[in-house]
Order: structure tokens, then C-alpha cells, then sequence
């Protein structure tokens, strides 16, 4: 059980790297910014982000990776308010960003 769980969390650690460098690279030089730390910045300061979707690429395509398929989903906190958070990861599609907010 030790070793299935470290290397689900080596995978997890690969996932969380993001795209290939080279695209992440043209993005930062555009300016923009990757996708988790579009979330980093979303979220409120000292709060958590919970990621649902990290191995939602996983071996889906044959000979393409594709890390959490290419979105990151998950729970995070803004403004106070618990929201589903649902982002492009740019270095393979158009960025994108889609909240929808718990209602208290």
C-alpha cells in the first residue's frame, strides 16, 4: 500500500507541473499566467484549493500527456464564499475560467 501511494503521489506532483515547458514558457512571455496560479490568485489568501479532476488525462490518449486533461477543477474559497472553480489549462487549450458559487 506504501508504494500506491507514493506513486500516486508522485503522479499527482507530475500532474500538478502542468503542460510541456515549452508552452508554458510562451504563455509566461505572453504575459499570462498558468493555471494554478491563476487559481492561486483567485482564491482567498491562506485558504485551500481542493482538486477534483488532477488524473482526469490520465491515459486517456495513447502517446499525448495530458495532465488533469487539460482543466483543473476543484473547491476554493473567494471572497468568503465555498465555490466550484472550473480553468483551462492554456498551455493546451484557450484559457478559460468558470465559477460557480455555493449559495449559503
Amino acid at each position: 500500500m506504501g508504494e500506491l501511494t507514493w506513486r500516486m503521489a508522485e503522479l499527482h506532483e507530475k500532474i500538478a507541473e502542468g503542460g510541456p515547458q515549452k508552452a508554458k514558457d510562451k504563455h509566461i512571455a505572453r504575459g499570462k499566467m498558468l493555471v494554478r496560479d491563476r487559481i492561486t490568485a483567485l482564491i482567498d489568501p491562506g485558504t485551500s484549493f481542493l482538486e477534483l479532476s488532477a488524473l482526469a488525462g490520465h491515459n486517456v490518449y495513447p502517446g499525448e500527456d495530458v495532465p488533469a486533461g487539460g482543466i483543473v477543477t476543484g473547491i476554493g474559497t473567494i471572497e468568503g464564499v465555498t465555490s466550484m472553480i472550473v480553468a483551462n489549462d492554456s498551455t493546451y487549450v484557450p484559457s478559460g475560467l468558470l465559477l460557480i458559487s455555493a449559495a449559503d
